[in-house]
């Protein structure tokens, strides 16, 4: 931004002097010599003819800028103060004896933070209302702009303008609300052009949360840190969609999606399993893991699953077909119809050789041997239903959601099984109750 002020004042006083035939004979004396600006002594010459021009504005301008200069020469930061307020009090519409970017490289230069400081919160803060009007007459080729354009030189345009000076005002005697409130505004500077809006809004929420008293608070909240805030897209993303998440849910009920059930407290009860096997020669083993995968499609369900019962040990594997009767932000409703086929797990308790059925067949056992029949079928009519505990954004999307849920199965199964080992059919009602993951 400092580079281009700069050319906004270059640009300018060659167009002054590509008009120059229109210019009036005071107005063509000030652009004499103008291209003659490489050295101060050249600098000099010119404003020496611009002063001879008694009473005009322009010459009590350059006598100022004269006076600025030598007090810049001395080192005198109060009298640099007072030059440049008298200088300010010789602004009007028409002409501008000290444009901003003068005033900062002189403030950096002479290490005047605390004036810096002041200077950029007035003129952020009057930003709209201080945009320079046409035909504004400037100061041009003395010795204050070869000065200013001297030191513009080397700043590392590459860099933030606050980097430039950072390590500086860190030694500084500034206070810490000072500091930090300094580094915003210069940071100003550069919030487009390298992408600085992020360590803006930062500080600026930092700033006002520690110095909530401070008289510039509610400039910052509005004028500094909200815009900078709206500059990051992708800050603003995540933001609005935190604002909207239960209107973006809500659009998503009775759309699908892929859910996965673990039921760590399966029961139930029997009826009509007696002699299903010889409990002296078998002792049945629960399977250990129940659980259902769906898919689920608008409102329609492809589920597979390995179901409790209530008889210990045997399970059934099934197929079945829902359909979502009720969906909200926390409660889903799920009834299924599912066929499939029973397993019952029996370790064998001694070595055993004969029919372990009333069949006749022989059978060979060995103590401790698993036997696992898995003939017959099974008809299942169940619901499912889940309360949603957690339901969160899947990465990015807007319109895509992982939700966790306490899950109730209840409903009851026909089984027919037969083989070897069992043989027997009944009815049980059964609930089981676990932890669901739906992504949808």
């Amino acid at each position: 931004m400092i580079i281009r002020k700069a050319y906004f004042v270059l640009a300018f006083f060659f167009a002054v002097l590509a008009s120059a035939s229109d210019l009036s004979d005071f107005e063509k004396s000030l652009t004499q010599g103008a291209g003659d600006s490489a050295s101060a002594s050249s600098g000099n010459s010119f404003e020496q003819s611009l002063m001879s021009e008694d009473g005009s504005s322009m010459s009590y301008v350059y006598r100022g800028r004269e006076a600025l200069m030598q007090a810049i020469k001395s080192g005198d930061t109060a009298e640099i103060s007072q030059k440049i307020s008298d200088l300010d009090n010789m602004k009007t519409d028409a002409v501008f004896p000290l444009v901003n970017i003068e005033k900062e490289v002189i403030y950096m230069d002479k290490k005047m933070w605390r004036q810096l400081l002041q200077h950029e919160v007035n003129l952020f803060k009057t930003y709209y209302d201080s945009i320079e009007p046409p035909d504004v007459q400037y100061a041009e080729n003395d010795e204050l702009m070869i000065y200013v354009k001297d030191k513009i030189a080397k700043i590392d345009t590459q860099s933030t303008l606050f980097s430039t000076v950072s390590s500086q005002i860190e030694r500084s005697n500034l206070q810490e609300h000072e500091k930090m409130e300094l580094e915003i505004v210069l940071l100003l500077h550069n919030a487009y052009s390298m992408g600085a809006y992020r360590r803006i809004a930062e500080l600026s929420k930092t700033f006002c949360e520690k110095y909530p008293d401070h008289p510039d608070v509610p400039w910052i909240k509005k004028s500094v840190a909200a815009p900078a805030e709206r500059m990051d897209v992708r800050k603003m993303y995540y933001a609005e969609r935190a604002e909207r998440k239960e209107e973006f849910i809500a659009k998503n009920f009775y759309t699908g999606g892929l859910g996965v059930n673990l039921f760590f407290l399966p029961g139930g009860l029997a009826f009509g399993f007696d002699d299903m096997y010889r409990s002296d020669l078998f002792e049945p083993q629960d399977p250990g893991l129940y659980a259902e995968i769906y898919l689920q499609v608008k409102r329609f369900s492809l589920s597979g699953e390995i179901l409790g019962s209530g008889v210990t040990g045997l399970a059934s594997y099934s197929l079945g077909l829902g359909y979502v009767v009720y969906d909200s932000r926390y409660l889903k409703v799920r009834p299924y119809a599912a066929i499939g086929f029973p397993e019952l797990i029996l370790d064998a308790k001694d070595d055993f050789k004969g029919p372990a059925r009333g069949n006749g067949e022989v059978t060979v056992l060995h103590k401790g041997s698993t036997e696992s029949v898995s003939e017959g079928m099974t008809a299942t009519l169940a619901v499912n239903v889940d309360f949603k505990f957690i339901t969160a954004f899947l990465f990015t999307s807007n319109n895509k959601f992982f939700s966790m849920s306490l899950v109730g199965k209840f409903g009851v199964s026909y089984i027919e099984a037969e083989g070897y080992a069992v043989n027997g059919s009944g009815v049980t009602p059964f609930c089981n109750f676990g932890l669901g993951f739906h992504f949808w």
